[in-house]
């Protein structure tokens, strides 16, 4: 599900639609300018709000910055996004209860409602206000309870052929050898794509033909809090490994795979397979393949688990795909012989 998709045509429609009323030089550019500059707030900015400062003194920056690490670069990307569109709206009265008008209002659907819900809730949890999130809390209950959990669509799972043409694809005609690896190395390791393309050889404490080890460290989204947990380390063995250690030896040790961001893989991969079909439909196929292999005999869910660096079942259930699959990789089928 990609964040804001949802809300920019609800939340844009009444703007736009007043400005093409206007005169040209006042008109679709002069409100875009002005949405634009409220939506791109930073972390800094979104925390200045939050705690009620306006000309922080030099310690005070200083505890700022501090702040900022507070989250991951994705996790305060997507909360600033958040934040911004909803102080857009509620102007000087943003609080926990005009957060829960707002998401009923100009948020399209229950599971966009959550996500941006659970953001808000993070934020008003730092606000020097202090303010009362009772019902905010309550209303993200209720949005669980009505199948927020449940996704509308995901990534259509991709197939390791077609993963070895998308990368035979970016090595050719687009001369993205480094993306042509990271796609390889995301089926390998059931990786998300911006945290594949950016490892580095550094970050790779064995690399051989044979084998490779890539140590997250604090690089994923849990690897900050839970830098001990079973995630922390990835291992890449059989096809396409040789190719993808003769190039990680062959780059300076701190350079990324490559610099290719969700959006402009998506576009290659839906041009090249249809609509539907996106970056993180490489995570969806890998594990899906695991899970046949689960009901073989020849791996267990929790292996799986582990390999998608998912801290629940739960979250590795959800890219099962084949209901049949699914059941069956649970194991329910052996006490049920008994009975």
């Amino acid at each position: 599900m990609q964040l804001g998709a949802d809300t920019d045509s609800i939340i844009q429609y009444t703007d736009i639609a007043a400005a093409r009323s206007a005169p040209r030089s006042k008109g679709i550019k002069a409100i875009k300018d002005r949405m634009t500059k409220n939506r791109n707030m930073t972390p800094m900015e979104v925390l200045k709000d939050l705690l009620g400062i306006r000309n922080p003194t030099a310690s005070q920056k200083i505890m700022l910055a501090q702040l900022v690490k507070v989250w991951a670069t994705s996790t305060w990307r997507m909360r600033c996004s958040v934040w911004s569109r909803f102080k857009e709206w509620a102007g000087t009265e943003a609080s926990p209860e005009r957060a829960v008008t707002w998401l009923a209002m100009k948020v399209r659907t229950n599971q966009t409602r959550h996500i941006y819900a659970k953001a808000l809730l993070s934020l008003f949890n730092h606000s020097v206000a202090k303010q009362p999130t009772a019902a905010l809390r309550l209303y993200t209950k209720m949005l669980v309870a009505d199948g927020a959990l449940v996704p509308i669509s995901q990534a259509k799972p991709m197939t390791k052929l077609k993963v070895g043409r998308l990368s035979h694809r970016l090595k050719m005609k687009h001369n993205a050898q480094g993306a042509a690896i990271a796609v390889k190395l995301a089926w390998k390791i059931c990786g998300r794509w911006m945290q594949t393309a950016g490892v580095t050889p550094r970050m790779c404490p064995t690399i051989s033909d044979d084998m490779i080890v890539v140590a997250w460290g604090q690089t994923t989204k849990s690897g900050r809090n839970k830098p001990y947990s079973r995630s922390m380390y990835s291992v890449c063995k059989g096809d396409w490994t040789p190719e993808i250690a003769q190039y990680l030896r062959t780059q300076p040790p701190d350079k990324p795979l490559t610099t290719w961001n969700v959006q402009r893989l998506n576009r290659v991969m839906i041009k090249m397979f249809g609509k539907g079909f996106r970056s993180h439909g490489i995570k969806h196929g890998a594990i899906q393949r695991l899970i046949e292999l689960v009901t073989q005999g020849v791996l267990t869910l929790d292996e799986v688990q582990v390999i998608a660096q998912h801290e629940s079942l739960m979250s590795t259930l959800r890219y099962g795909g084949n209901p049949t699959n699914m059941a069956l990789a649970l194991g329910t089928q052996k006490a049920s012989s008994y009975l």
